[in-house]
């Protein structure tokens, strides 16, 4: 589970595998036309920094928009790797491809009408 104290922050209530947050949309009447996960380079740091901490209880959960803010800092030393990742990423999307994991997921879908 990679809930964290961000989550908290954002007022994130759930976490969704791709198949299940399409389970749910086709149930609530969408046709999917493409679905993947995006952000394929941050399971490992959410997990790695966020996640075992919160759960350790290691960071005050009255710091985290301080830590928010420190976190969101441009001039990271490695913006260029995930700009590359990002670029790689983007250009699997717009042929339609998959990546099979990743921090989020990116859905497609059309409400389909009901013929009552």
């Amino acid at each position: 589970n990679f809930f964290g104290r961000h989550d908290d922050y954002a007022g994130h209530q759930s976490r969704y595998t791709l198949s299940g947050i399409k389970k749910l949309l086709r149930e609530s009447g969408f046709k999917i036309a493409y679905a993947t996960y995006i952000f394929s380079i941050l399971p490992a740091p959410i997990f790695l920094f966020r996640s075992i901490p919160y759960k350790l209880g290691i960071v005050n959960k009255s710091k985290k928009q301080e830590i928010h803010k420190k976190e969101h800092t441009s001039g990271s030393s490695l913006e260029g790797v995930f700009r590359k990742i990002w670029n790689w990423e983007l250009s699997k999307i717009k042929k339609s491809k998959t990546i099979s994991f990743g921090g989020s997921c990116l859905i497609v879908g059309k409400k389909v009408a009901n013929n009552l």
